[in-house]
């Protein structure tokens, strides 16, 4: 029953009627009214906040919290609210804005106030708090947290700067990453002029362009790729936006937590787990350390050799390991498919970009079939068209909620321990301070010198990646992988708006999950090259 109600009733007040009537039902209008007595006297000390703290609303609904107010874009109110508050503001939120309860929240909405916590204060604001995705994500068979998402101090540091270092050895930035994403962009190529029927068929082509991240993904990670019509690798990430969508659906449903018999069938339903299982087996059994094939073959080394305490405290054992690829696997393909789709989408609303991206592509490289990252730096456009694709999407507008363990001072306000520190990305990529006439798609501003090359603002940020210490450890992998196939896409294809179609707005959205795309459309693709 108390399930029925969670799921099927949407509305904060006629949620809390129906938990009403059914405690009345339950308990006695006794217990129920002194029940009720007591959450409205919690409710009153909650909305006192400590001395010296960022000005903000302090209306905060029991339960939750400012959330109602703030629609269904919250980024994008936030934004607006600085109006009346200043860049930093304080309201009451639960974790990720959406859990039960409610939480002190800092929500930070300039890139001054961004920069001062994460990155120049990082040790002050470094746990990432309680968190029931990532904390479901990287749980083992044993029960523990591991993996980097939720781990802090010393050990968070080693996995990290072990991440860093094991993708450079096995090529990132060079020439062996590089083949191996034109191989798989190939395959891509392949599926999209059959499934597209050569620009003669309406098609969405998202997820074979996600079966290329993901294969590229776990080719460095575990040595395997998968058919394009086969769903083996397709199944993890569907079933973790399946969680996440109860978990922050877009109607904001007020759920904390998940029982864990239901957390355990969903475990079970991980068929990642058994991939990684059977490549590790097969892989201690054809390991040759003249030869690291990829991130498990370092991982069998590190545990031979004995050799390295850093590595040894980072990858302890499997279920380190099974963590860290487990979250890497997760994020990593989407955030990269996300932000190729936008590329996509930006270029059929701005049909002019198309042509300018692909003058420049033909230019400078003619009928060659494979522009490689070594290109890079002669394709200025082709750089700054990926960093503006990146600059609007806003694939994760409030980026990864932060908490400082002990209490501390942020540009002159006191910060109590243990408050929820949020970065409004979206604020400052929208910024006209920062960003002239954000609301338009224009590469060209970051090119510099008459064009010949391209720099970054220092306000950029890459949105999925963040800033500190606790910035995604495979951005130069991203990147590269973002880069190389985003380039590729252009040259060799043709996208066009199918007779009929109409294209979804800039800010209009998929269903709210961790990471965002735009509302289904579909697309003609026609190859441009013989």
């Amino acid at each position: 029953m108390v399930v029925y109600l969670l799921f099927k009733i949407d509305s904060p007040t006629s949620y809390c009627t129906a938990e009403m009537t059914f405690l009345g039902t339950l308990l006695g209008p006794g217990t129920t009214l002194a029940i009720l007595v007591g959450a409205f006297v919690s409710w009153l000390l909650l909305q006192k906040r400590p001395p010296n703290m960022p000005p903000g609303p302090r209306l905060s609904l029991p339960v939750f919290g400012y959330v109602p107010f703030l629609g269904h874009y919250p980024w994008i109110s936030l934004a607006k609210m600085t109006e009346k508050y200043g860049n930093i503001m304080t309201m009451r939120l639960g974790t990720l804005g959406f859990n039960y309860g409610t939480k002190l929240s800092v929500v930070l909405n300039d890139y001054d106030s961004i920069k001062a916590a994460l990155n120049d204060q990082a040790d002050e604001f470094e746990s990432r708090g309680p968190d029931p995705i990532t904390e479901f994500i990287s749980t083992g068979k044993d029960g523990k947290i591991h993996g980097i998402m939720n781990m802090e101090g010393e050990k968070f540091y080693a996995q990290h700067d072990f991440i860093v270092r094991t993708l450079r050895d096995l090529g990132v930035n060079g020439a062996r990453v590089d083949e191996l994403i034109l191989d798989e962009f190939e395959q891509l190529y392949d599926a999209l002029v059959q499934h597209g029927k050569s620009g003669q068929h309406a098609m969405m082509p998202f997820y074979d362009i996600k079966q290329a991240t993901m294969n590229i993904l776990g080719m460095i990670l575990f040595g395997k790729r998968y058919d394009y019509e086969e769903k083996t690798l397709q199944s993890w990430p569907v079933f973790v936006r399946f969680v996440m969508s109860i978990l922050i659906g877009s109607k904001l449903r007020q759920i904390s937590a998940v029982p864990g018999w239901v957390v355990g069938k969903l475990h079970g339903l991980s068929k990642v787990r058994t991939v990684l299982e059977e490549s590790l087996e097969s892989h201690i059994k054809t390991y040759r350390k003249e030869d690291l094939r990829n991130f498990l073959d370092v991982y069998i080394r590190v545990q031979k050799e004995k050799m390295d305490t850093e590595a040894l405290l980072a990858m302890a054992d499997k279920e380190d390991l099974f963590s860290c690829l487990n979250g890497m696997f997760t994020a990593g393909p989407e955030a990269t498919a996300i932000i190729l789709w936008y590329s996509i989408f930006y270029h059929l609303k701005f049909r002019e970009r198309q042509k300018q991206l692909q003058d420049e592509l033909f230019r400078v490289v003619g009928n060659r079939k494979r522009i490689t990252y070594a290109d890079k730096e002669s394709l200025p456009y082709m750089s700054s068209t990926m960093y503006e694709v990146v600059r609007m999407c806003g694939e994760t507008p409030l980026g990864q909620s932060r908490e400082n363990p002990k209490a501390a001072k942020l540009l002159g306000y006191t910060i109590p321990a243990r408050t929820q520190i949020i970065p409004n990305f979206w604020a400052v990529h929208y910024s006209a301070e920062y960003f002239p006439d954000p609301f338009t798609f224009k590469p060209e501003r970051f090119l510099t010198d008459n064009g010949k090359s391209y720099a970054l603002p220092p306000q950029y940020i890459h949105w999925s990646i963040g800033l500190g210490r606790r910035s995604c450890p495979g951005v130069e992998l991203a990147q590269q992988m973002i880069w190389v196939l985003m380039a590729n896409l252009f040259h060799r294809f043709e996208f066009s708006v199918p007779d009929g179609e109409v294209l979804p707005g800039i800010h209009e959205y998929s269903a709210l999950l961790v990471a965002h795309r735009p509302k289904p459309f579909k697309v003609l693709i026609k190859p441009r090259l013989n």
